[in-house]
């Protein structure tokens, strides 16, 4: 069976099955309630003549007053009173008494009842009232109450059909209206395009439409925002490939131009340390990508910190040792965090290759592995010349580098550090005064041997 797919027709075709049944349930309590009330009065008062026919005092004359209570016309025409004895035999009656009402009388009872008469009685109300001297049946014609009745279920059945039609009207006059602003939203923005992210959509008056347009205006904002850093992130990759790439490009025409193959041997060796810049960029490009894509969140494994930053600073060592730089490093306790080993020793690759290319080669590094209050903190401090007051809040922006460095990074460095830190629950801060030195600290939420499966 299909199912509508307008909101605004389930809506009413849901409300109008309600309002139907409602409306059903109380026409029919009403109609039920109007007979009660009809039959009931008018039971009572033949019970009442009943009771008073089967109390007469002896000396009253009983055919008398048979007669007198079957001439009383309040409860209409047709009205009878038939007094039988013991046996079954007429004492006294009055009135157009039907001719089967004598053999259609059940057996005798000792309560006064109201009879159910079908078949040819049926139009009639009748009454009955067992006594010890016979019975008494009074009855009166019941047609006026049965076509009374008969209208007023009438009325009944066309007033339910005009509050129903009416409600279910009123319900799509409703939903056409609440639907009207969803429609106008769809149409709004549908009206958004990649160039007009800017752009935010008009509150509305409807409490629950509101609170649709100011989610939408949300994720507009981070959508322009993800579109604008996309873009700036394409032009600035784009801007830093093209200067390696013409570097390269130059110094290879240059070095093929010249004889003497001592140029062409510096020459090839630019040529070469232009090249290497290419692949340190075009890496740092794919594992920001892959960070972004959510990698760090599906290969998470428990890391013993203290080992792969030991593993990290010895093959450091090698690079310190040749530019003849003191170079001290502690990694404290066993430590556990979970995370991406292979990212992990990238951020820690990055700090201590900052610090060794950003200072002067006898310049001191110092790296330690610290550990309190739930947390393991990777510092790297080393006694250079410090990041310039004005390269200072620009040190975490992607392709960012200091003014007049000469530093052969590709700028995204400390960006994707921070990046992979973040992914980690952790955090990375960078400390720095001109002249001063330089301190970079990795802080990562550490967690129980038990818990790391150690």
């Amino acid at each position: 069976m299909l199912r509508p797919r307008s909101l605004r027709l389930r809506l009413t075709l849901a409300f109008a099955l309600v309002a139907a049944l409602v409306i059903v349930t109380a026409a029919v309590l009403l109609n039920r309630q109007m007979r009660i009330s009809t039959w009931a009065a008018i039971d009572a008062a033949l019970l009442e003549e009943a009771d008073l026919l089967a109390t007469l005092p002896h000396g009253i004359d009983r055919a008398t007053a048979v007669a007198q209570i079957a001439r009383e016309r309040d409860l209409g025409p047709g009205k009878f009173v038939l007094m039988l004895d013991e046996n079954g035999t007429v004492r006294a009656e009055a009135g157009p008494v039907p001719r089967l009402l004598r053999t259609t009388l059940p057996r005798r009872q000792s309560v006064t009842r109201a009879l159910r008469v079908r078949g040819q009685l049926r139009g009639m109300r009748l009454v009955r009232r067992d006594t010890a001297q016979g019975t008494l049946v009074l009855g009166v014609d019941a047609g006026r109450p049965i076509a009374a009745l008969r209208a007023i279920r009438r009325r009944i059945v066309a007033g339910a059909a005009a509050v129903f039609v009416a409600l279910v009207s009123l319900m799509w006059g409703v939903t056409t209206r609440a639907t009207r602003e969803l429609r106008r939203l769809a149409e709004e923005i549908e009206a958004i395009e990649a160039s007009t992210l800017a752009r935010r959509l008009v509150r509305r008056d409807t409490l629950e439409v509101d609170g649709l347009v100011v989610v939408l205006n949300r994720l507009l904002g981070r959508l322009d925002a993800a579109v604008n850093h996309l873009r700036r992130f394409t032009a600035d990759a784009a801007h830093e490939l093209r200067t390696p790439v013409a570097a390269l490009r130059a110094t290879l025409e240059v070095a093929l131009g010249r004889q003497q193959p001592a140029a062409w041997r510096e020459g090839l060796l630019d040529g070469l340390e232009q090249a290497e810049r290419l692949g340190r960029l075009s890496e740092d490009l794919l594992a920001l990508s892959a960070v972004e894509a959510g990698v760090l969140d599906a290969g998470r494994e428990p890391v013993r910190l203290d080992i792969l930053v030991g593993e990290v600073l010895r093959e450091m060592e090698v690079i310190a040792a040749e530019q003849q730089r003191p170079f001290r490093w502690d990694v404290g306790a066993e430590v556990w965090v979970t995370g991406v080993p292979s990212f992990l020793r990238r951020v820690i690759v990055n700090l201590v290759d900052n610090a060794f290319r950003h200072t002067p080669a006898r310049s001191a590094v110092h790296v330690d592995v610290v550990s309190d209050n739930g947390w393991v903190r990777v510092v790297v401090d080393d006694e250079g010349p410090g990041i310039a007051d004005e390269d200072r809040p620009r040190v975490f922006e992607r392709f960012a580098r200091g003014r007049g460095t000469s530093s052969p990074g590709t700028g995204l460095g400390l960006a994707l550090s921070r990046e992979i830190a973040e992914r980690h629950r952790g955090q990375l801060d960078i400390d720095s005064q001109e002249g001063r030195g330089t301190r970079a600290v990795l802080a990562l939420p550490v967690v129980a041997r038990a818990r790391a499966g150690g």
